[in-house]
C-alpha cells in the first residue's frame, strides 16, 4: 500500500503543474512528490531488505544503481524538454514515468504472494532512543546527515546558480547528469574499493 500510495502522489504532483500552471501547483506539486517518493523509498528498502542475506546486497547494490540511472537520465529530460517544449509540457512529459511505474507495480503486485495471516508484532515497540544508543549506528547517522546535506544542497543550488549565470535548462540537466553519473561509477565500483579501503575510512573520505 506504501508504494502504491506513494506512486499516486508522485504522479498526481508531476501532472498538477501541467494540468494547472500555477505557483501554488508548483508549492503542491514539490509536497506530493517529495511524499511520495519517501514513501516509495522506505518501502522500497524495507521490502528488500526483507530478503535472504545472501540476496539482500546485491538488491541493494541494484537498487542504488538505478537510482543512479534515474538521477542521470531524469535530469537530462527534464532540461531538453524545457527548452524544446516548455516548462508545462516537461511537467507533462515526466508524468509519464510515475504512470509507467504504476503499471509495473500493479504487475508485480499480482505475482507477489499474498499475507495469509497478520504477522506478529513484537510487544516492546522499537524506540528511536534504543537506535541513537548504539554508538556505530549513531556515526553511521551522523554521516548521512552530512552527505544527504550536502548532496540535497547540490541538487538546489545547482539549477539557481545556473540559470543567474545563464545556462541553458539543457546544460543545467547536463551538470546534474553528470553528477548522477558518477554516483553511478561509484556504486559500481564499490565492491572493488571495499574489498581494500575500510568502512570508516572510505566514509571520512566521502565527507
Amino acid at each position: 500500500r506504501p508504494l502504491q500510495v506513494g506512486t499516486a502522489l508522485v504522479s498526481v504532483g508531476a501532472a498538477m503543474p501541467f494540468i494547472w500552471p500555477a505557483q501554488l501547483a508548483l508549492m503542491l506539486a514539490a509536497v506530493g512528490i517529495g511524499v511520495g517518493f519517501m514513501l516509495y523509498q522506505v518501502a522500497t528498502q524495507n521490502l528488500l531488505g526483507q530478503a535472504e542475506p545472501k540476496s539482500r546486497l546485491r538488491n541493494f547494490s541494484t537498487m542504488s544503481l538505478i537510482l543512479s540511472m534515474s538521477g542521470s537520465g531524469g535530469p537530462l529530460l527534464a532540461g531538453l524538454s524545457i527548452d524544446h517544449l516548455g516548462h508545462r509540457y516537461a511537467f507533462g512529459l515526466l508524468t509519464l514515468a510515475p504512470l509507467l511505474s504504476a503499471g509495473g507495480l500493479y504487475l508485480l503486485w499480482r505475482r507477489l504472494p499474498q499475507p495469509t495471516a497478520e504477522p506478529a508484532r513484537p510487544t516492546v515497540p522499537p524506540r528511536l532512543a534504543d537506535l541513537l544508543a548504539t554508538p556505530a549506528l549513531r556515526r553511521v547517522l551522523m554521516a548521512n546527515v552530512v552527505l544527504s546535506g550536502a548532496w540535497d544542497t547540490h541538487m538546489f543550488l545547482v539549477p539557481i546558480f545556473g540559470v543567474s549565470i545563464g545556462l541553458t535548462a539543457t546544460t543545467i540537466g547536463l551538470v546534474l547528469a553528470a553528477f548522477a553519473g558518477a554516483t553511478f561509477v561509484i556504486r559500481l565500483a564499490l565492491p572493488i574499493i571495499q574489498q581494500r579501503v575500510r568502512p570508516w575510512s572510505l566514509i571520512a573520505a566521502a565527507r
